[in-house]
């Protein structure tokens, strides 16, 4: 994998990972020389060869060239080790030129590589698998891709190597833009970023900061400036490097956003500079990519004349490649263009473009295309086919809204559930450790009874029960003055404690805390129709529901009456909504004990985050207390953040 880059091809909606990182022309030069012989002679076949880090910089510049250098490669090497990675870099680097039936049947020669070598090992499995998924993801459905990538994510996490890491992070980043699952791709694409840094590779670091400028013009974030700076800070991590592919991608990137902020003239000259670079480097996929995105621009600026040319070049130029990727993209903009020009060639480029309409292609993009039939279906006054396509438009963009929502709280159950496996974990650590000191600590008094016993005996013994009595006495009243004693949550006392522990951790280490003031609707009509018995357990159920659905680090504790304060460590504003539906949802549903039928009832959530300039954590909880207020004030039964 690469970074985030053009592969199916539509304003607005780019994907990660063209093909794939892979091995490139200047070091094949130096392993056909034979001064890397040692190197790959030496590297143990449970490993990654050290040589690929090196390569997988210089792939950026030219992958035409290094698939051809690959295939000579393959010619000149019979270990089957060294056949794996140099077929596994052939089918990414077949990938990544759009060459994708030809990539399919590269991974499977690697795969016969893989079974005839007898040292292989997981590692080396996981990254066929990898190879597999990416080449072969956009000829799967979306869901079927996402349902391969989470089987794979428990076997990546349980190896060690940060390369195999980075590869399905960025993977995974690509699937959920796929999907548009923007909040999720915007972790990932912060976690390719740094997986750039801590592994040395500048690529693959400016494509995350690539991938972030992307998610900022698609939606994460509405300045088109932000968008700007990103891709101006992808160029400058890159340096003096060559990396001619990547800046095509970057001036392609930024070009669309500069149209999208319709600065004309500066985002022509980004699709030029793009387009050159890919030609420079024999990329006609690349070239094919800036004539759709000029052709797009020309629709935007009611100009249909002038965006057919373009698109029948990138049709041309894409013969020699798969198409999948863009031909879509290709055919919607015929389309859209024919449409307005109310030719009559609309109809024979809706026969044309039914080729996509399947479900391998992403909901949300597939709908896009629908539509576009439907322009073409009116534009020849078939005006009852153009509003049956409408509607089926519709229908495909709330089935891609609907995946993305069940994707991301997927991935936030399975982010709460490993959190709260950490803190179980973490807990039984501690249990042992208390264990321990509390068997050396009772080994230590037995010896002591031994020595004194003849002059203490019983009086000693006394002592030791008193003793024990009042440490237990003790510890029992520390209890029960942190702890409410309705519902058996912590007190007011006990929970700003907690919060105030956490708002230091939080701004030392510089991680996300969240709080969340919530308050029972309406509880002196739950008092007066189910009497205070019944409203004390409406609390209690509250409770109940609370620990099934948070995380182990989250405390909620009493504040006083029906409210409650809610901290969250490690949790962003932008993670709230996700919490409270779950919450929402599994209160409605716990019933509250001594109640006859459900208790109906509903409660409003107002949720903060620390910033920079959060000065305490009183100012921090007054600012969830205040869109409490607003939560209130907005009809109850809501949160507000």
């Amino acid at each position: 994998m690469q970074h985030a880059a053009r592969m199916r091809d539509r304003p607005g909606d780019q994907l990660a990972a063209r093909g794939g990182r892979l091995l490139a022309r200047a070091v094949l030069a130096l392993a056909a020389s034979g001064l890397l012989t040692p190197w790959v002679g030496n590297a143990r076949a449970a490993d990654r060869p050290a040589w690929q880090a090196e390569v997988d910089a210089a792939m950026q510049d030219d992958p035409r060239t290094t698939m051809a250098d690959l295939q000579a490669r393959l010619q000149a090497t019979q270990a089957a080790s060294d056949r794996f990675w140099t077929l596994l870099a052939l089918a990414r680097t077949q990938n990544q030129l759009e060459q994708s039936a030809d990539a399919v049947a590269t991974t499977q020669q690697a795969a016969e590589a893989l079974r005839a070598d007898t040292s292989a090992s997981a590692s080396q499995r996981l990254w066929l698998e990898l190879a597999q998924l990416q080449v072969g993801w956009t000829l799967a459905t979306p869901a079927d891709a996402q349902a391969r990538l989470r089987a794979l994510q428990p076997r990546v996490a349980a190896q060690t190597d940060p390369h195999l890491r980075c590869e399905f992070t960025e993977l995974e980043l690509a699937l959920l833009l796929d999907i548009q699952s923007l909040d999720e791709a915007w972790l990932a694409a912060e976690a390719v970023e740094r997986c750039g840094r801590a592994t040395g590779s500048v690529e693959r670091e400016a494509g995350g900061i690539l991938s972030l400028g992307q998610l900022v013009r698609k939606g994460r974030g509405s300045n088109l400036g932000e968008a700007d700076t990103l891709f101006q800070r992808a160029e400058q991590v890159l340096g003096n490097r060559p990396a001619r592919q990547l800046r095509s991608i970057i001036a392609w990137d930024h070009g669309i956003t500069l149209g999208q902020g319709q600065r004309w003239d500066a985002a022509l000259a980004r699709l030029r500079e793009a387009q050159s670079l890919s030609r420079d480097i024999g990329d006609s996929a690349g070239v094919a990519a800036a004539s759709t995105e000029m052709a797009q621009l020309h629709l935007q600026r009611d100009q249909p004349a002038l965006a057919l040319p373009l698109l029948a070049e990138s049709r041309r130029l894409l013969a020699d490649t798969d198409g999948g990727y863009r031909l879509p993209t290709v055919a919607r903009a015929e389309l859209q263009a024919l449409a307005r020009l109310k030719r009559p060639e609309a109809l024979a480029a809706i026969d044309r473009a039914r080729r996509w309409d399947t479900d391998t292609l992403p909901a949300q993009e597939r709908a896009r295309l629908v539509r576009a039939m439907a322009e073409a279906y009116a534009s020849q006054g078939r005006f009852a086919q153009a509003w049956a396509e409408v509607q089926r438009s519709d229908a495909l963009l709330e089935a891609g809204r609907r995946q993305a929502t069940d994707v991301q709280v997927n991935r936030l159950q399975a982010r709460y559930a490993t959190a709260q496996r950490e803190a179980e974990n973490a807990a039984l650590r501690h249990r042992s450790e208390t264990a321990q000191l509390a068997l050396e600590a009772q080994s230590a008094r037995q010896r002591a009874l031994w020595a004194a016993i003849g002059t203490l005996g019983l009086g000693l013994a006394a002592v030791l029960a008193w003793g024990w009595r009042a440490f237990a006495q003790r510890r029992q009243l520390a209890d029960l003055a942190l702890r409410d004693e309705l519902t058996g949550q912590p007190n007011r006392r006990a929970v700003t404690a907690y919060a105030q522990a956490q708002f230091g951790q939080a701004r030392k280490l510089g991680v996300p805390l969240s709080v969340a003031m919530i308050d029972l609707d309406h509880f002196k009509q739950v008092n007066d129709s189910l009497g205070h018995a019944g409203g004390d357990a409406v609390l209690r159920a509250l409770v109940a529901a609370a620990r099934s659905v948070l995380r182990g680090q989250d405390r909620l504790g009493r504040w006083g009456g029906e409210e409650w304060l809610l901290v969250m460590p490690g949790t962003s504003v932008a993670e709230l909504p996700a919490v409270f539906e779950r919450l929402r949802a599994q209160f409605a549903a716990t019933p509250a004990v001594g109640v006859t039928g459900p208790h109906g009832c509903s409660f409003s959530m107002g949720g903060a985050e620390m910033r920079a300039d959060t000065p305490s954590l009183d100012a921090l909880v007054a600012e969830a207390d205040r869109q409490l207020y607003q939560a209130k004030a907005d009809g109850r039964d809501c949160l507000r953040s």
